[in-house]
């Protein structure tokens, strides 16, 4: 495979991802050994960073962010939020962490069909 067809997701470094000068340095730190692209799973607060701010970070460091991980409940609850994000972010996708226990439903398997 490569590397053109992969991407680094930040939850795997999340220790290095808890605030803004950690995020840029560590988005810095993967283009330097060759991704090109980040699903943005881990990344500082939101109220330390913005995702204008993360998008320009990985900009800056030449990373196209092909994806996102937005919390089960947002994107069930409260999708145009995840849109919102999405959009300021520069990318179409977001990966839903499932099974979420909220939206099982043992007696019906079918649902997820």
């Amino acid at each position: 495979m490569k590397i053109e067809q992969v991407a680094a997701i930040t939850w795997t470094i999340r220790d290095h991802c808890k605030t803004a000068e950690d995020f840029k340095q560590s988005m810095h730190k993967l283009a330097a050994i060759g991704f090109q692209a980040v699903q943005v799973s881990a990344r500082p607060p939101r109220d330390e960073m913005s995702d204008a701010e993360v998008a320009a970070a990985c900009a800056d460091a030449g990373l196209t962010i092909c994806a996102t991980h937005e919390p089960a409940d947002t994107i069930l609850e409260s999708p145009e939020t995840v849109v919102e994000t999405l959009k300021a972010l520069g990318t179409r996708y977001t990966a839903y962490p499932y099974p979420n226990p909220n939206s099982l439903n043992i007696d019906n398997p079918l649902v997820f069909s």
